[in-house]
């Protein structure tokens, strides 16, 4: 995979991925020399077409965060959350229907705080709800912690 620089052609209609486990999510970064954007984002991609959405949420992942997506990944049986741009790499106005998936792997053994670190090296992190919301706002990623907020609401919502 090419991680979270890998773009395409497709249909101009974006959609995103906001991969859990627990109480933690992913975000990505650009390894790109220079790098694409600055900080950490939702992964997005261009929907294709003949590509069913959640399909496309999944390739998202994959791509952004160089995994093989179709073992790696499931999407949740909720409703996407919007996600509105300038975020994650939309353009002003344009908006991304990010669905919510869910890790199929366990944590790593030990403590979960021990996998709580940041390895500016790797495509993605995996973040705490408070730990991604700081990193989303320090990112200037203002609509992508819009969309972490709703996806919150929307997971809580669907526990109760």
């Amino acid at each position: 995979g090419g991680g979270a620089e890998g773009g395409g052609a497709g249909t101009g209609v974006a959609v995103g991925a906001l991969v859990l486990r627990g109480s933690r999510c992913v975000l990505v970064r650009s390894l790109a020399k220079p790098a694409a954007w600055k900080g950490v984002r939702i992964p997005t991609a261009l929907l294709r077409p003949g590509e069913l959405a959640a399909a496309a949420a999944v390739r998202a992942a994959s791509e952004a965060c160089d995994i093989d997506g179709a073992t790696e990944v499931a999407p949740l049986p909720l409703p996407p959350v919007a996600l509105h741009g300038p975020s994650s790499g939309l353009a002003a106005g344009q908006v991304a229907m990010v669905h919510l998936l869910t890790a199929t792997r366990g944590p790593p053994p030990g403590p979960l705080e021990d996998a709580d670190g940041t390895d500016e090296d790797d495509y993605y992190d995996w973040f705490t709800w408070q730990r991604a919301e700081a990193a989303l706002a320090r990112s200037g990623e203002l609509g992508s912690l819009a969309t972490l907020r709703s996806a919150a609401a929307s997971l809580a919502a669907a526990a109760a």
